[in-house]
């Protein structure tokens, strides 16, 4: 889709300015809950073997790493993010590579997933003002509004649906964030993107911001 509608619309980073927000009821429980996601964390990668042993937890997440989860129509071949861990505001880079197997066409339903590590836990972002770990009815719609990167053009890439197939590769391309996109800790984002029914993109990313 896109290559996986621009890496999951620049890592959920370019949301704030592609979407038209619906105000969400936001309840005391997801209150307490963005409370502790909005807390800094120091990245699993810094911290002590005893700390990890307090915790339980066998394994620490020690660089950016990324998984094809799977799709009918996407099949991703690399991603790639610097600087690594992530610091906002500030610039990073994704270079990725992928095939399109299958012409993707409108309406695409998008999922996304976003889990910041608390502990030995990933605690889930909740879905507020369409910002969040969230479903979008039609992604297509989203993407009218998005100006495409020139590196993604330069690629072969317009950012817009329909998705022709081709094998897609951007080696390097650079985003600005000005605000705090993310506190510092680690996280894991999962996206995909469907089209009546069938997953046709799905990508898993897990990443550390300073």
């Amino acid at each position: 889709m896109k290559t996986f509608v621009v890496l999951a619309l620049c890592l959920a980073s370019c949301y704030a300015n592609v979407l038209e927000y619906k105000p969400t009821l936001i309840e005391d429980e997801t209150e307490e809950v963005l409370d502790l996601l909005s807390k800094p964390i120091i990245p699993e990668r810094y911290k002590s073997d005893e700390f990890l042993k307090k915790w339980g937890i066998k394994s620490r997440l020690g660089a950016f790493k990324w998984t094809d989860c799977g799709g009918a129509g996407v099949k991703v071949q690399n991603v790639s993010l610097t600087p690594d861990p992530l610091n906002f505001p500030g610039t990073f880079t994704l270079g990725f590579k992928g095939t399109i197997s299958t012409s993707v066409v409108a309406p695409l339903q998008g999922t996304l997933l976003i889990e910041k590590k608390v502990g030995s836990t990933y605690v889930k972002l909740p879905c507020i003002d369409n910002f969040g770990s969230c479903t979008y009815d039609d992604v297509c719609e989203m993407l009218q509004s998005v100006t495409c990167p020139d590196p993604f053009v330069s690629a072969g890439i317009d950012c817009q649906c329909p998705f022709k197939t081709g094998n897609y590769n951007v080696p390097s391309a650079s985003f600005e964030v000005d605000a705090a996109a993310f506190p510092s800790g680690d996280y894991h984002l999962r996206g995909s993107v469907s089209n009546s029914g069938k997953v046709m993109a799905c990508l898993d990313l897990y990443m550390s911001v300073a």
